[in-house]
């Protein structure tokens, strides 16, 4: 039998600052309420707001910057991963197997729709082909915006 764990003050508090941020769609940069502001709203103590706050601040939700704020920081994939990554576990290997397998499969089906002669299943997979080949050619497009980007303002700020 599971037993369910109750959840410390902290990590209420932690739940209902996420729950603000999405409720008011706040976005990266954004400021939130002050540290007081939010012990006034939620009747808890500053202890709790703090420990709530490195919380949040350690999964990459918040940034605090002394003497300025509270504000949302951008999600990244980075700190989530990294949140759960001790818990993941990927074998390489197998990873590769897994793919190379899909790959043979892949293959397989498609020598079976031309050895069956049924033109219209031809004509899905050419579809989904170059649909496929069209995403991937704008994402690296996309890829090389965004490098571009990023080494302009890291050049212009001298980073």
């Amino acid at each position: 039998m599971f037993v369910q764990r109750k959840q410390t003050l902290s990590e209420v508090v932690s739940e209902r600052i996420k729950s603000y941020i999405s409720e008011n769609k706040c976005q990266p940069g954004d400021r939130l309420p002050t540290e007081k502001e939010i012990i006034d709203m939620l009747g808890v103590s500053r202890t709790i707001v703090r420990e709530a706050l490195k919380t949040l601040q350690s999964q990459g939700i918040i940034e605090i910057k002394q003497g300025l704020g509270i504000f949302v920081k951008e999600i990244k994939i980075q700190s989530i991963l990294r949140n759960i990554s001790p818990f993941l576990t990927i074998d390489k290997v197998k990873f590769k197997e897994v793919i190379d397998t899909r790959i043979i499969f892949e293959l397989g089906a498609i020598g079976l729709a031309i050895n069956h002669d049924d033109p219209e299943k031809i004509k899905q997979m050419s579809y989904w082909n170059e649909a496929l080949l069209v995403k991937a050619k704008k994402w690296r497009k996309a890829q090389k915006r965004r490098f571009a980007f990023s080494s302009f303002v890291n050049e212009c700020y001298g980073q």
